[in-house]
């Protein structure tokens, strides 16, 4: 399996080397140190971007995954045919996946997965609340 490589950061000008002879005599302590900023080529750029942009599409899907049912449930106030464990692993894999976004620093997938808990906890108070008299949970 060929592993994938991160494109090299470009600097934004060539950095002299601390023993170079041009550091040599009083001029040691240069102003111009911050201009050796690494910046991204284009196509890495580019590449960057569409990975985030494919990533905010799956977070506008993922957060919309459970409203169609959540709606349902709210007008017609019928949530006997919905899986108790269903909503609850529902839950449990949004927060996972939240927690696991916030330790990568990953928005689209903290974003999806806060959207979606908030949903999936809407239908959990609707499921405990629409449902029947002696009617079991699972």
């Amino acid at each position: 399996m060929q592993e994938l490589a991160c494109p090299e950061p470009e600097f934004a000008c060539p950095v002299p080397k601390p023993f170079d002879s041009d550091w040599s005599g009083d001029d040691w302590f240069r102003d111009d140190w911050y201009m050796a900023v690494p910046t991204l080529s284009n196509s890495a750029h580019h590449f960057f971007m569409i990975t985030n942009l494919i990533g905010y599409c799956a977070t506008v899907v993922g957060s919309l995954l459970l409203l169609p049912q959540v709606i349902k449930s709210y007008k017609t106030r019928r949530v006997h045919d919905l899986s108790f464990f269903f909503i609850v692993l529902y839950a449990l894999n949004c927060f996972l996946w939240l927690i696991y976004g916030f330790l990568i620093a990953a928005n689209p997938i903290v974003i999806a997965n806060f959207i979606g808990l908030c949903l999936c906890m809407m239908q959990l108070v609707f499921k405990l609340k629409f449902r029947g008299k002696g009617e079991n949970l699972i």
